[in-house]
């Protein structure tokens, strides 16, 4: 039978979605091998959309690829891949934000993005903050968008920062949504000033917020 989840949309996406959601609430736990065989008959597909799954999975860090030994999920980050996640994220967004600074439209589209993450719910599961997630990564590729530097924009797109900041979150699920929110809002204000070094700082004080929040998630 067909994974209810994996036939309400195209197909590659819904298997690629139905992975990360196992993955991301633990059902496929770190380190665990992923048979593309097994996991083709667990979700009720051909072998094909699980290798396409996989190998997208695989760019986001979620899922490492073995030679001789196949597909395995990823472990977690270590307290020292956070700090090392963290510098390259400081180094690059408060680049991006300084350049960013003041662009045409992109406060419209921060408050937009800000108006539709208040309103959404925040629960224990992936299911409950996959739109919370998906909205706060949209924030920080909004500000990307609006760098005319288009190598600055590829280098954030490779950084796997969101789904791997969730993950460290476990069973509790998100727990600082009113703090990150405020973070995002002072960043906002602070690139509508058009002052480049504003923004900068505003990106540094929150990236700085979400290594320490992701460090203690690790402490946990």
């Amino acid at each position: 039978m067909v994974d209810e989840t994996v036939a309400r949309v195209p197909l590659t996406d819904a298997v690629h979605d139905r992975l990360l959601e196992m993955i991301m609430d633990g059902s496929l736990a770190p380190g665990a091998p992923l048979r593309v065989q097994a996991l083709a008959a667990r979700l009720g597909v051909s072998q094909t959309p699980i290798r396409e799954s996989l190998g997208r999975l695989a760019g986001s860090q979620l899922v490492v690829r073995a030679p001789m030994r196949g597909y395995a999920v990823a472990p977690l980050l270590s307290d020292k891949e956070v700090v090392e996640l963290m510098h390259a994220r400081l180094l690059l967004e408060s680049e991006i934000a300084a350049q960013a600074a003041g662009a045409e439209g992109l406060d419209d589209a921060l408050r937009e993005n800000l108006e539709l993450s208040r309103r959404v719910e925040v629960g224990p599961a992936y299911e409950n903050y996959r739109e919370y997630l998906e909205l706060s990564a949209e924030f920080h590729t909004l500000i990307g968008q609006a760098c005319e530097n288009r190598f600055l924009r590829s280098a954030l797109e490779s950084l796997p920062v969101h789904v791997q900041r969730f993950r460290l979150f476990g069973p509790e699920g998100v727990d600082d949504v009113e703090v990150s929110l405020a973070e995002h809002d002072a960043v906002r204000r602070a690139l509508a000033t058009g002052d480049p070094e504003s923004a900068r700082r505003a990106v540094g004080e929150h990236i700085r917020g979400v290594e320490a929040r992701s460090r203690h998630s690790l402490e946990r």
